[in-house]
């Protein structure tokens, strides 16, 4: 009916143009020899009006928003995906795999490290994985940059990493447990510092070997396209005290959100539950400990968000309950104080894809960490963003 409703107009013009005046034919002479006696007009090739059609270019395919293979495809059966979105948009996002006992953390603005195991205070351990990027390569070869970063291995060896050519080093003279990985991308120097292991237990050197040839196996970089997938997620932000709130997804999950740099993140697969605390999960005794949890309990079974709510109010409250409705991640969510005897602990409760998630804040015992608590809540609960 629209084409009708423009076309209609076009046609009137049309035919108005057809009806303007011209002379009579009977009122005009035509000499039959004018006419044959006239040159032809010749209308040359380029004075034919063309089409004009714009070339389609080489590649017409949208950017590709999956993750690459390695990955998308678990190593065992619970390891864990690390994702670099934030970086996606200038070439160095990337992402990795590494051992469910491990936990990441913000060694730097723009270092990660993979460190662990965690959740074993009994158990002296102090290893990882580092992934760095140093800066452009200006030209340099891998064993140029190695020798200007005074890497004296007694090994060198090329091998390919997320299908780079790379240069790995080993066998330094001062620590014989130290092995280095460098990477060009893009002129980009990327770095894979394996930090020193020291362990009274086999189990845990087995974990942190299996931490470092997990990285390398699946280290990937990300796909131009792939940042257009966490366009709705938060930026890094600079802190009042030097230090960033930095930027974490949850692939499973489907979630992203910001926090304090000097906290750690370790995502439990099986119970759905994401811990963010300082200091890291090896040292749960810590009385000073401060902790947030984000757990996926259940799904909703079709129940509205203040029934579920109040049937968690009923099995845990202990005494006097506060609740409060309060706005989170783009949802409706309930505020709740009070559920525990543990005086301090708080929760926030929504639904979100028929999930009932709740976010749990444990209060630390050190006061002058009373502040760090309030800090880590804040930004959590005010990042959280699920990702369409």
């Amino acid at each position: 009916m629209g084409l009708l409703r423009i076309g209609f107009p076009l046609l009137l013009l049309f035919l108005s143009a057809c009806a303007s005046p011209v002379s009579n034919p009977q009122d005009t002479e035509v000499s039959p020899t004018a006419a044959s006696t006239d040159t032809p007009i010749e209308i040359l090739p380029e004075e034919i009006p063309q089409e004009v059609f714009e070339a389609p270019p080489a590649d017409s395919s949208p950017p590709s928003t999956a993750l690459p293979p390695s990955c998308a495809t678990q190593i065992t059966t619970n390891d864990q995906l690390f994702v670099n979105y934030s970086d996606a948009n200038i070439g160095t996002g990337y992402c990795l795999r590494y051992p469910g006992s491990f936990y990441i953390s913000y060694t730097r603005k723009v270092g990660r490290g993979i460190h662990g195991p965690s959740l074993r205070p009994r158990e002296n351990i102090s290893g990882g994985v580092v992934v760095q990027p140093l800066g452009p390569s200006q030209g340099k070869t891998l064993n140029q940059l190695a020798d200007a970063r005074h890497l004296q291995a007694t090994n060198r060896e090329e091998i390919v990493i997320g299908g780079v050519p790379s240069l790995l080093l080993s066998s330094f003279p001062e620590d014989s447990t130290q092995r280095v990985a460098l990477i060009i991308h893009d002129d980009l120097v990327f770095e894979f510092n394996n930090t020193e292991i020291t362990s009274d237990g086999e189990d845990a050197l087995a974990q942190a070997e299996e931490a470092w040839r997990n990285v390398l196996a699946s280290f990937a970089f990300l796909p131009s396209g792939f940042a257009e997938t966490y366009t709705d997620c938060p930026e890094p932000q600079v802190k009042a005290d030097g230090l960033w709130y930095m930027p974490y997804v949850n692939v499973e999950e489907g979630y992203c959100l910001l926090f304090p740099q000097e906290y750690v993140v370790h995502y439990i697969v099986g119970n759905r539950h994401l811990l963010i605390q300082k200091p890291d999960p090896g040292f749960n005794h810590d009385p000073g400990a401060v902790t947030l949890s984000i757990l996926g309990d259940q799904p909703s079974g079709g129940l509205e968000l203040h029934i579920l709510v109040n049937q968690v109010v009923e099995a845990q409250a202990r005494g006097e309950v506060y609740r409060i409705n309060t706005p989170i991640a783009g949802q409706d969510g309930v505020f709740v104080d009070g559920l525990y005897s543990e005086a301090g602990v708080r929760h926030i409760f929504f639904l979100y894809n028929d999930i009932f998630y709740r976010v749990i804040v444990r209060p630390t015992l050190v006061e002058e960490r009373s502040a760090d608590v309030e800090d880590l809540f804040g930004i959590v609960t005010g990042s959280l963003t699920f990702i369409p």
